[in-house]
């Protein structure tokens, strides 16, 4: 995938977790605050302000930290697996 497709879906995808938190702050239906983090992580890879809320957040509620880096240790290893197409080809 190309870098800057790469980069603007991180953001698009950021930002969507951002504002579904918000929505889930705003509606009691849904619990918004587990969005936020997910939503920070996204774009601190992008943004040095979201990469600075981060690091407050995990200066302020470390357990909560502890777990969510945890999720999302477990989520970029179900999704960034990557194969070797290439070097199969090359085998044949």
């Amino acid at each position: 995938m190309k870098p800057v497709v790469k980069r603007i879906l991180k953001l698009i995808i950021g930002w969507f977790f951002l504002i579904l938190g918000l929505v889930g702050v705003l509606l009691p239906i849904m619990p918004g605050v587990i969005f936020f983090p997910i939503g920070l992580a996204i774009l601190s890879t992008e943004s040095e302000t979201a990469k600075k809320i981060l690091t407050w957040f995990k200066r302020r509620y470390p357990q909560t930290y502890a777990r969510f880096t945890l999720l999302k240790r477990k989520f970029l290893k179900r999704f960034t697996h990557k194969t070797n197409s290439h070097d199969e080809r090359q085998d044949c």
